[in-house]
This record gives structure tokens, sequence and C-alpha cells, in this order.
């Protein structure tokens, strides 16, 4: 009978090591408010998704995870053939994707999303995952609308007054 011994405390180490790390980094992805995603482009299957999409788009992780194109199916309709040519010139021409578009959530809402993405290359050159970041911007559009309109009306209250009104500095 031959035995060999072999001393894998170092292996064993590096392995923990590891394995921190990447609870570390699923934790600081879990707690962002933005959705950080990856997509393998040999499968066009999620390699990555953070929690925040649930919230973001009110619907089940697992949802992404069984439709690859659900991101595009819940775009609001007349956002859909931009986010789709944009994200078309990413894959086949590696032009970074930053965009603005709205999605439609299940209870009707709309939601304003910055979606910005870049492929990711191997040692040879390929591209072989898009990864990218999602943010809520929801909040800035309808603050901007509502700019906006303050601004229209109070035009409309100087062209339209029946007395001639002046703006000056002192």
């Amino acid at each position: 009978n031959c035995a060999f011994v072999r001393d894998i405390t170092e292996r064993k180490k590096a392995e923990k090591a590891l394995r921190q790390s990447q609870e570390q980094l699923t934790s600081i992805l879990g707690s962002l408010e933005d959705i950080v995603w990856s997509l393998s482009l040999e499968n066009f299957k999620y390699i990555y998704i953070n929690p925040a999409i649930e919230k973001v788009y009110g619907r089940f992780l697992s949802e992404f995870i069984n439709n690859t194109q659900l991101w595009l199916e819940v775009i609001h309709p007349e956002d859909q053939s931009l986010a789709k040519s944009v994200s078309e010139k990413l894959i086949n021409q590696g032009i970074n994707k930053d965009i603005e578009y709205r999605i439609v959530r299940p209870d009707g809402t709309i939601c304003w999303l910055r979606d910005r993405a870049n492929l990711i290359y191997d040692d040879t050159g390929k591209p072989i995952r898009i990864d990218g970041i999602a943010t809520d911007i929801t909040e800035r559009k309808l603050a901007q609308e509502a700019l906006i309109k303050s601004e229209e009306q109070f035009r409309l209250t100087f062209e339209l007054a029946p007395i001639g009104m002046a703006i000056t500095t002192l």
C-alpha cells in the first residue's frame, strides 16, 4: 500500500477568503437601490441580478430569471423601440448603453429608469457578457415635468395678462 499526504491548509485558507469576499460583494450589491445585473452572451441568461429589481419593477426576481426578455416586455410601448435599438447596438457594435425609458409595473404605475450597460470581454477580445446598472429616476423626471409645467404657467400668465406686466431687478 502506498499513501500520499498533502497539506491543503493554504488551499483551504484561500477558499475561505474567496467565500468571505463573495459574501461581502453579495451583501454590498444586495443593499443597493440600483439594479445591478450581468447577462451571459453565450446563452443570454442572467448571471446575476440583485434584489433591487423587485422593488423597482414590482415583480419577483425569479420572473426575470425565467424570462430574460421580461425587461423589454415591460418597457412602455412608446420606449420599446429605442431600448431595443440601443441594446442591439451594444451587442452588435460594442456601443455602451446609457438611456432613459419608462416601465409599466404590474399595478399600472409608470416608473422611469436610467439604464447603463457595457460589454465585458475575455482575454482574446471576445465579448462574453453584458454588465449593467439601472437606476429609478422617477422622482427626478416628475420634478422636471413639474418645473416645465410651472414655467409654462408663469409664461402664460405674463402673455395673457390683460394689463402690462414686467419683471425688474434692483
